[in-house]
């Protein structure tokens, strides 16, 4: 079976997910190093030997890492028993389950950015030495068994923050939201939102506006819950008064 997923011109895949969590379900899948500069379309097959079309977004500066060239490399040569797709990635460096308080979750490129931002406050920070990043990596159809069996793995942990790049109307916030607030309906977990507040626009216009944002959005993924709410309004009062 074939599937084509076609995104908006500018490369707002919240829009696809609308149209693929809308009436009549499609088969498709929205696989995400998300961006706005680089669409790669690869071919995929499952255990039955069914084709499917892949929509991979990428900015351009992702493929200077090596670890994810060389994977991107391989697109052109899927080897299945080889490279098996997995939906959700859990962190492989946690190393005690039960030593983790809070599980962030995210999806593309941010996850770079979360990772060295832990990297870098772990000495010090002890939110961030207790914290898993999980990678969603296929949206759509929505990887419920996986992130079920994720989230429940650490035991510990009392908050889920789901981290993004885009304003909190754009992106995959409004479509996760509803699934993980399924997941954890019986849960005494917090649900979170780390990210840019609602806008009219993709981005503020401005490298130091943007770098401000970004940096402002990662202290909110590693921000205690009380602190992370304190964030959020003063976001939305920042940005009402531009």
């Amino acid at each position: 079976m074939e599937a084509a997923l076609a995104l908006h011109s500018q490369g707002r895949f919240q829009e696809a997910l609308d149209l693929l969590s809308g009436p009549g379900e499609y088969p498709a899948d929205v696989y995400t190093l998300r961006g706005d500069l680089l669409t790669e379309l690869g071919r995929f097959t499952d255990a039955a030997g069914s084709y499917y079309t892949a929509t991979v977004k990428a900015p351009a500066n992702l493929y200077a890492k090596s670890h994810l060239g060389s994977c991107l490399r391989r697109l052109g040569r899927w080897e299945p028993a080889v490279d098996a797709f997995q939906p959700v990635l859990d962190d492989r460096t946690v190393a005690d389950p039960k030593t983790i308080r809070k599980i962030l979750l995210c999806s593309g490129k941010v996850y770079y950015e979360v990772l060295a931002a832990r990297e870098a406050r772990k000495a010090t920070d002890e939110t961030a030495a207790h914290t898993a990043i999980v990678r969603v990596e296929q949206l759509y159809p929505f990887p419920e068994a996986e992130l079920r069996a994720v989230i429940a793995r650490y035991s510990s942990a009392s908050g889920v923050v789901w981290v993004q790049e885009e304003p909190r109307n754009m992106g995959a916030w409004i479509f996760m939201r509803t699934r993980l607030q399924r997941i954890m309906a019986n849960e005494a977990r917090a649900l979170g939102y780390a990210g840019r507040p609602e806008s009219a626009s993709t981005a503020p216009g401005s490298p130091k506006v943007h770098a401000r944002e970004q940096a402002e959005l990662l202290d909110q993924a590693f921000a205690p819950p009380s602190i992370a709410r304190r964030w959020r309004k003063r976001l939305v009062k920042r940005r009402k008064a531009k």
